[in-house]
């Protein structure tokens, strides 16, 4: 390990030179830098009180993982690490959790001779030893090693462990089913049911799910749709459209939600999320279009209020040309007007494409952010004179899209972030963003920025991320859309540079950011008063 000076260094000139948004009152700790071991990587990591816990796992050929837990101290120091023994070299560490002050562990048994995914379920102290009896969950039948895998969630209020499974079926005309076991934090059995759903397998699939505070399970759902609505005879690509279903306490039939936007423009809905606000109310949102695919040429949001079971708060809002125009060019926008002289509704211009959305972000006293970005893959093979060939996986993480949506599910405004990311063969770890909420409902979003742009919220956005230049920027909306760009600390200095995706989840105004370089790691604490 080692902590050098620069480290104060960096601190003093960010606070004391750096640029006047530091009047936010924002606390930086970052943390000594630690060896990397080969072959290691974090499987899971927990911002726990004023620690982080973090689990890595280092691979071992044919046969299972190591596992040890780390701890780190308030400063982002290393503190311990402890080698985690399982009972049977059989099981692998499936999923870790941290939930009042305790280490939640679920691991899996994959008995290939006799087709079964076992899931248990224990919990270990900060020493990576067992403090619990080891409790069967669920037993399911596979076919092969990846099929029948468990979706494991913490219910809203962080008192109930909900796990989902779906029978493995050799017959993709049969009835959609799918299992949920609910436990208390003592892996006692509260409810266990089974769910036949009115569509076939082939048509069928859950997207996320999640069990609120009164025990409701909440399904978000795609459905291939009848075979009226395809285009052509010769279109062989299955269309879905999203349902909502949610199996209430106590009942034993589930309640579909058939989603109508009340838009003509709104034929087809390109992305949507669900999540439960700081009211216990669930919130739909996503993009819709006019178009097939991944585009975007509007936003939508609805609630359903678990009180009555009726779908309430319908909304959708067209983005203005104002604000498509923001992202395309110069050039880009006179093919657009030119274009929309003869069909707008072939007009390309006429919408975005390729937008995710990363978050939604609840508001206290109800409304919520929504931030998309820019995200695709392309793939790129080329063959060289004497045949070989070599294939490149180039990896985009562009412009973000930020919306405010009201209590009442209408849109105050939208903006948009300029931010050029492209890698190569990483998989995009060192891209992407973290999002995190203020005490008085302000939105913050984090990510890795060429330091020449790090307090420039609107910028041409020329240059795409050069990582090892690179300085973390903190992007600070308020109620009103008026929007600060904040250097955190430079990654060039430090050499090691955020990964967005490994970085732990924990208190909205408290972020833990996780950070790597050549042989070396460390974690970072920004603090948002």
């Amino acid at each position: 390990m080692k902590n050098t000076f620069f480290n104060l260094a960096l601190l003093i000139f960010c606070f004391t030179f750096g640029n006047l948004n530091f009047a936010q009152d924002i606390e930086v700790n970052i943390g000594k830098e630690t060896k990397t071991e080969k072959r290691e990587t974090i499987a899971s990591a927990h911002h726990a009180g004023d620690d982080v816990i973090v689990l890595k796992s280092t691979m071992r050929l044919l046969r299972s993982n190591n596992y040890f837990l780390e701890i780190f101290d308030e400063k982002m120091d290393f503190v311990k690490r402890n080698e985690i023994t399982l009972p049977d070299d059989d099981l692998n560490i499936y999923q870790m959790m941290y939930v009042n002050e305790k280490i939640y562990m679920f691991m899996l048994k994959n008995d290939k001779r006799e087709e079964k995914n076992t899931l248990y379920g224990t919990t270990i102290n900060r020493d990576g030893k067992f403090d619990s009896d080891i409790f069967e969950l669920k037993e399911v039948d596979i076919l092969k090693s990846s099929f029948n895998l468990f979706t494991i969630s913490l219910s809203e209020d962080s008192t109930h462990f909900l796990v989902q499974s779906s029978p493995w079926s050799r017959d993709e005309d049969q009835d959609a089913s799918s299992d949920f076991l609910i436990v208390d934090l003592d892996f006692q059995e509260v409810d266990n049911v089974s769910i036949n759903f009115p569509y076939n397998e082939r048509d069928f699939s859950i997207r996320s799910i999640q069990l609120d505070a009164k025990g409701n399970i909440h399904m978000l759902t795609s459905i291939a749709i009848e075979e009226t609505r395809r285009k052509t005879l010769f279109n062989t690509s299955v269309e879905k459209e999203a349902r909502v279903f949610t199996l209430y306490k106590g009942e034993s039939e589930v309640e579909e939600y058939e989603i109508n936007l009340l838009n003509e423009e709104a034929g087809f809905i390109s992305q949507i999320k669900m999540k439960t606000d700081k009211l216990g109310r669930l919130q739909c949102a996503g993009f819709y279009s006019d178009k097939k695919g991944n585009s975007t040429r509007g936003v939508f949001a609805f609630t359903i209020d678990t009180d009555t079971k009726e779908i309430s708060n319908v909304s959708s809002q067209e983005f203005t040309d104002e604000y498509l125009n923001q992202f395309l060019s110069d050039k880009q926008i006179r093919k657009k007007e030119r274009k929309s002289e003869r069909n707008a509704k072939k007009n390309p211009y006429e919408r975005l494409y390729n937008y995710r959305i990363r978050d939604i972000v609840m508001k206290k006293g109800g409304g919520f952010y929504m931030v998309a970005e820019y995200y695709e893959l392309r793939v790129t093979t080329t063959t060289t004179s004497n045949g070989a060939t070599r294939t490149t996986y180039h990896y985009y993480y562009n412009d973000l899209m930020v919306i405010d949506v009201l209590k009442d599910n209408s849109v105050e405004w939208y903006a948009r972030v300029p931010k050029r990311q492209h890698s190569t063969n990483d998989g995009g770890r060192f891209s992407g963003i973290i999002t995190g909420l203020n005490n008085d409902n302000s939105l913050n979003i984090i990510f890795n920025d060429n330091t020449e742009t790090s307090t420039v919220v609107d910028h041409d956005n020329s240059r795409s991320l050069k990582l090892k230049k690179s300085t973390v920027v903190l992007v600070k909306f308020e109620e009103d859309g008026n929007a600060t760009k904040t250097p955190l600390f430079s990654s060039k200095e430090l050499k090691t540079y955020v990964i967005p995706g490994a970085s732990p989840v924990g208190r909205e105004n408290d972020l833990v950011l996780y950070s790597l370089g050549k042989k070396k790691n460390r974690f970072t604490n920004v603090i948002l008063n």
